[in-house]
Formats: structure tokens, sequence, C-alpha cells
């Protein structure tokens, strides 16, 4: 049940039920410190403001300040290349490979971007920035993607894409994971607070303000 406060402010209220259901999911997934304190700057923790203290003793405990969170998850996504080209090559086998993969193949090819992938991917090699325009559902945040994904220079690719809600960014992610035939640890989502993200991912959807926190 939804209710304005103020004429501004929503409130969301989810009932006893609701309630019980959300502790325990946060009880079985706890978030992590970093998560908690950018819960707790943006003004929509679930902790009360006594567990303030608490969040920040954990981040001392860790060694990690406000200004040190970035550091930190740096530190945390290091990347072996050599790793992820091996793990690129093993995956585009498989797929190839795959029972699926000539079906998926016929899926994507009506889409009208998928007749310009050899153009993209060339265009893309061969310029610092490239402008794709084209009508809604044509192809541009799912088929893009994968074009460069495949392409021979795809062990080298780090590409994010933006969705302007967290369910858009999670479904297109699991959408063009089932087209690449199961697309493991390289296709994943970052919505707050829930990630599926590891040093393996080099196709990530993502909402606006997780890509910002990202490059700061």
């Amino acid at each position: 049940e939804s209710v304005k406060k103020n004429e501004e402010i929503p409130i969301l209220r989810i009932g006893h039920k609701g309630s019980e259901a959300l502790r325990r999911h946060i009880e079985r997934f706890p978030p992590t410190p970093i998560e908690e304190m950018e819960s707790r700057q943006t003004g929509s923790s679930l902790q009360g403001g006594d567990d303030d203290a608490a969040i920040a003793e954990r981040l001392t405990q860790m060694g990690l300040g406000e200004q040190e969170i970035v550091e930190y998850q740096y530190r945390e996504r290091r990347v072996d290349l050599n790793r992820r080209r091996r793990n690129h090559e093993s995956f585009q086998k498989r797929k190839h490979q795959h029972p699926n993969y000539q079906r998926m193949v016929q899926t994507r090819s009506r889409l009208p971007a998928f007749r310009h992938q050899d153009e993209v991917v060339q265009v893309v090699q061969n310029h610092s920035v490239t402008i794709v325009s084209g009508e809604t559902g044509c192809g541009k945040s799912t088929q893009v993607p994968q074009f460069l994904l495949d392409s021979p220079f795809g062990s080298e690719c780090n590409i994010v894409v933006t969705q302007p809600r967290r369910i858009s960014a999670i479904s297109l992610a699991e959408r063009v994971s089932e087209e690449q035939c199961g697309g493991g640890a390289l296709i994943g989502y970052q919505v707050r607070l829930e990630t599926t993200v590891t040093n393996d991912t080099q196709l990530t959807f993502l909402t606006p303000g997780v890509l910002l926190r990202k490059m700061q």
C-alpha cells in the first residue's frame, strides 16, 4: 500500500508478512559493509540510526573510511587478462556446440541490427567513439554488445550497457545470456544492492546510478 506524506514523500507499507519476508531475505543475503555505507549515505538504509556507529566500526576494522571505499572496490576487481582470454575462448567453443545455438542465431537475425554486425564491429574497432542510432527494439542494447563480445577482439572487451530501471537491466542481462546460450560469468548485471558481476564478467547491464558510482 502506497500513501503520501506531506504530498511529496511516498511511504510504502508492506505489512507484517512483508516485513518478515524482508528480514529473512536480509539475514540470508546480508549487505556488505560498502552496501551498508551507500545505503546510509543515500538515506535509504534499513538500519536504524543507532546502527550507523556499528557500520562505521566495521568499516574501520576493515581499514576503510569513506574515502577508501572506491580503492577497496578497485582492489576487488583486478582482472587477469590471460585467464579472461582463456575463458572467452572456451565459452565461444561451448556456445557454438550448444544445441540451441542455431535457433538463437535465427531469432537474433530477425532484428534490424543483426545485418549491420560486421559494420558495427569494424567501426568500433577503428574509432574511439561510435554512435549507433536506431528505432526502439532494433537491437541496440541486446545485439550490439553481443557483436563486440563475439568479435575477434572480444576477449579484450569490457562492455557496459545502461538501462533506466533495475528490472530492465536484469531482464536484458538474462535475455542476452539466453541468446548467448548461457553466458555464464561473462554476462551479468549490477543494480543497487544486487549484482552477478565477477572478475570474469565482460558484459554488464546496470543502471545509470550504479555506473556513476563505478566511475567515481
